[in-house]
């Protein structure tokens, strides 16, 4: 019904205590619903009687807690977060998701070793290349090599996005 048709007597601005006489409300809660913005301040008291009662129809049928919190969406963001939960523990149980306590010391003793394996290259490089190619070559040049790396390795961040582990820095032999 788009006209007040019938209902001229409503058809008019009001105060907020005439509206609480007419829904059965006290004036306070009709200024909450106002400051809500259920109820706009100036509209007339049949918009009110419209939007109090639209407000009513989806607090009933669920839609609206009485503090305005759109239910549907609460119920949503809770089926997301349970839905989400369950593939957690299935992808526990089915190992492909890990507690890190539990790998932490095999990956720290992995990166131990690449570590001492990287650092004894240097020597072994040069001692090979002086043996097949009689060419003499400084062990500190090659390890500047190796110790950029190993310091551009220890600036990756795991938990940032992108594909440079060392912030955009080139590798390069150490100064």
């Amino acid at each position: 019904m788009s006209s007040a048709e019938g209902f001229g007597c409503l058809d008019r601005k009001g105060t907020q205590a005439e509206f609480g006489a007419l829904v059965g409300i006290s004036q306070q809660a009709v200024s909450a619903h106002i400051s809500a913005g259920v109820l706009d301040a100036g509209g007339t008291l049949l918009e009110w009687l419209r939007a109090y009662c639209e407000q009513m129809r989806k607090e009933a049928a669920g839609h609206k807690s009485s503090d305005g919190m759109d239910l549907t969406r609460e119920r949503v963001l809770t089926e997301r977060i349970d839905r989400e939960l369950k593939l957690i523990t299935l992808h526990e149980k089915t190992g492909k998701l890990v507690p890190v306590d539990e790998i932490r010391p095999a990956m720290q003793a992995m990166v131990v070793a690449a570590r001492t394996e990287l650092q004894t290259m240097a020597e072994k490089i040069c001692v090979e290349i002086r043996t097949l190619h009689d060419i003499e070559i400084d062990p500190e040049l090659v390890n500047g090599y190796v110790e950029a790396a190993l310091k551009h390795l220890a600036a990756y961040a795991p938990d940032t996005e992108g594909d440079d582990p060392g912030g955009g820095e080139e590798l390069g032999a150490a100064a």
